[in-house]
């Protein structure tokens, strides 16, 4: 992993800090002297302590909102890397061993129920997932599972392109497949899946 430096966005040191406050105060000094030789302008000591005061706290403030714009860019940065670190690891739950078992639901489906998924025969395929309960159940885990990534992408806590990379065939795929099922479903809960739905129609198309 890189690592980052907490540093100013633009050339910035300290150095320039000191110059920039020096010439400052040097040309504020000058002013006074101008004024006061030439114009005949009285000044006392409390007005040059005034003004070397308020040039202190001015260039202060500055020093500290660099300080903040630099804190903000590393901290976004740093949010951006951990982002894609999770990101990474939803991605390898996929070759879990028990999401391996779940994933296969799909392939058994094609091959039991190949007639019924072609021609979106939803009376007979819900037949068949009452029959098989253990089938039933892989298929809701594996929505669910989808359904929950499509959250995570829909949060921003994970990196979508990243997600898409690694899940756009399959979740298309498997939309397509299963939308006659997942629009039952909705009938009776209309909330079923729906984030899942969603990033499945958006991916389909770009």
């Amino acid at each position: 992993m890189t690592i980052m430096k907490n540093h100013f966005p633009v050339n910035f040191n300290i150095n320039y800090i000191v110059l920039a406050l020096s010439i400052i105060l040097i040309g504020g000094f000058f002013v006074f002297y101008v004024w006061f030789y030439r114009c005949g302008i009285e000044f006392a000591m409390i007005d040059v302590m005034a003004y070397s005061t308020g040039s202190v706290a001015i260039f202060t403030l500055i020093y500290h909102s660099l300080g903040l714009s630099s804190s903000y860019s590393f901290h976004k940065e740093n949010l951006k890397i951990r982002r894609n670190q999770y990101s990474f690891e939803v991605i390898s739950k996929v070759h879990d061993s028990d999401m391996g078992k779940t994933l296969s639901v799909l392939k058994d489906l094609k091959a039991k129920q190949e007639s019924n998924l072609e021609e979106k025969n939803i009376k007979d395929f819900l037949k068949y997932l009452d029959e098989n309960p253990e089938d039933r159940t892989k298929l809701s885990i594996l929505l669910n599972y989808f359904e929950h990534i499509s959250l995570l992408v829909e949060n921003r806590h994970v990196d979508e392109l990243i997600i898409k990379s690694a899940f756009r065939t399959l979740f298309t795929s498997t939309y397509s497949l299963l939308k006659f099922y997942i629009d039952e479903r909705q009938l009776v809960h209309r909330r079923s899946w729906i984030k899942f739905e969603h990033l499945a129609k958006k991916w389909s198309v770009e």
